[in-house]
């Protein structure tokens, strides 16, 4: 709802000033103030927070920039979003964090961010983007996100362990002192400082159990890596579509923008980028979808669009991450010279996907496993998201959202590859130790490993 606010002056031009701070923001029509929540419409300035507050809660007084008002009194505070400040403290755009978008949970680099904002804007308001971060008292919203160019000192903190990030000078971090918790500027933090890195909160977010392949593919991959991948098995669903609505096929494909193709309505065929639109269109079910499969023109292999996460698949993802490497032709590689590691990635294959499985043995050379094909190469590449390279490797977001005995899997999968079981001499002490080239994938499992 839009207020008209007070404390402005009209100008020529449509303009107005607003004088609400000491900014005294200038605003032609259309446009918005520093703070983002005041806006010229038509020459006059409306408040966009009017009535909606973000925060409401009680605070002693000493909180506020006051002087001896009224000391030991507690003061209803109430806010919204908008700020005419611009805070110095700032992360490094490499730094990753812990963000909760629709119920998922993903480690995003904090640069990553930059999408959200307008060209040379500094803020954006991000109020309703269902946007929230984990902290160490749990999931906090975010409301709004700034940047600026880096014009001071950037720090580097980093851990014992190898534990790492970079942060302006202002930045504020908790450390412990004399066993107690406090917050500390970077600039005073000294070496010998015990910092606190883990989260000890419970995070519930929605636990994935599948995956809709034609809506992920669809959104994720390059369009013109889709042609000839096609949705079959489909005419028992376009049929309950064409009845439900008391349409024709031709209709069908008039109201996705698309040509009619009466060959692939009577074989229940659809390429899937058009399938995606139909599945928005009317709304259709995952249940709905059960024997639906996807495959490529010309291919012999089917893979259900409804792909279920087992804990075969799982752990097939772990032996990826680990060993996997992306080949010719479409094809996945999994590499490994312990035979009975061979057969147990032969029976994940064979439980994830309808799929071929050869094998390649070099002389002198570790034997090689060589499966997938267009789809499922496209599904690790662009759905799960798993980059080229052993210095760009990264887990998987899907593992950050599964149940335990799911992630479980995954992780038995990738220590083999990548894990070391370790026991001190003499004593009772057992640990693994994860060896990996890529600076990510070891903060992805650190965090991993404290949820």
């Amino acid at each position: 709802m839009l207020k008209e606010a007070m404390l402005y002056e009209q100008l020529p031009g449509n303009k107005v000033r607003c004088d609400l701070c000491g900014r005294r923001c200038t605003i032609y029509e259309g446009s918005v103030g520093f703070c983002l929540v005041r806006k010229n419409e038509g020459g006059r300035l409306y408040s966009l927070v009017y009535a909606k507050a973000c925060s409401a809660c009680v605070d002693p007084i000493t909180k506020k920039p006051l002087s001896h008002f009224h000391p030991g009194s507690l003061v209803m505070s109430i806010a919204t979003v908008g700020c005419n400040f611009r805070c110095r403290f700032c992360l490094d755009g490499e730094v990753l964090l812990p963000l909760i978008a629709d119920g998922k949970l993903k480690l995003t680099k904090a640069k990553e961010l930059d999408l959200l904002f307008q060209k040379n804007r500094e803020f954006v308001n991000v109020a309703d983007c269902n946007l929230y971060i984990l902290g160490f008292t749990g999931l906090q919203r975010i409301v709004a996100v700034s940047r600026r160019k880096p014009d001071d000192v950037i720090c580097e903190l980093v851990t014992e362990r190898g534990k790492s990030v970079r942060l302006t000078e202002d930045h504020r971090v908790m450390v412990w002192s004399e066993n107690k918790p406090c917050v500390r500027r970077v600039s005073e933090i000294k070496v010998g400082d015990k910092v606190r890195t883990g989260i000890d909160v419970a995070l519930n977010t929605d636990k994935t159990t599948r995956l809709n392949l034609v809506s992920e593919l669809a959104d994720k991959v390059p369009t013109d890596l889709l042609k000839y991948i096609y949705v079959s098995n489909m005419r028992p669903v376009l049929n309950r579509i064409r009845l439900k609505n008391h349409l024709t096929f031709t209709s069908i494909s008039s109201k996705l923008s698309i040509k009619h193709n009466a060959r692939h309505f009577s074989l229940g065929i659809m390429p899937i980028a058009s399938f995606a639109k139909l599945i928005k269109l009317f709304g259709i079910s995952d249940y709905e979808l059960l024997d639906a499969r996807i495959t490529v023109r010309g291919s012999p292999y089917r893979i259900p669009v409804i792909l279920p996460l087992t804990p075969h698949l799982m752990r097939l993802l772990g032996y990826f991450v680990a060993e996997g490497n992306y080949g010719s032709r479409y094809n996945l590689v999994l590499t490994n010279k312990n035979e009975a590691l061979l057969e147990d990635m032969r029976r994940c294959i064979r439980n994830s996907f309808n799929t071929f499985i050869t094998e390649s043995r070099p002389k002198g050379r570790t034997p090689q496993l060589i499966f997938g094909g267009k789809v499922i190469h496209l599904t690790f590449k662009y759905v799960f998201g798993i980059p080229i390279g052993s210095a760009n490797m990264k887990i998987p977001d899907i593992a950050f959202n599964v149940d335990k005995i799911l992630l479980k899997e995954f992780l038995s999968g990738y220590m083999t590859g990548d894990g070391i079981l370790c026991q001190r001499k003499n004593r009772d002490e057992v640990w693994v130790r994860f060896v990996t080239a890529s600076n990510l994938l070891k903060t992805q499992l650190c965090f991993l490993l404290t949820i």
